[in-house]
């Protein structure tokens, strides 16, 4: 299994409407704990400067002997 943290900025409506691709970042965080996910998460976003957000815990299991569906935890 595999970890990632991904982080999504939000969107104004302005750039929504002229179709201005999101801004994400995805990182592997395979080797943390959940705790350190999110000290990661808010490292990540005070140096981008990102004050409107989203951001998850996807759990991918495409690698697994028994391939099994993404499990996506928002934090």
């Amino acid at each position: 299994m595999r970890v990632f943290l991904e982080i999504f900025k939000e969107q104004s409506e302005e750039e929504s409407e002229k179709g201005v691709p999101r801004e994400e970042i995805r990182v592997d965080v395979s080797d943390l704990g959940e705790s350190e996910i999110v000290r990661k998460r808010d490292e990540i976003v005070a140096m981008l400067g990102w004050k409107n957000f989203k951001s998850q815990i996807h759990y991918c299991y495409h690698d697994e002997a028994q391939v099994r569906p993404c499990e996506i935890r928002e934090i």
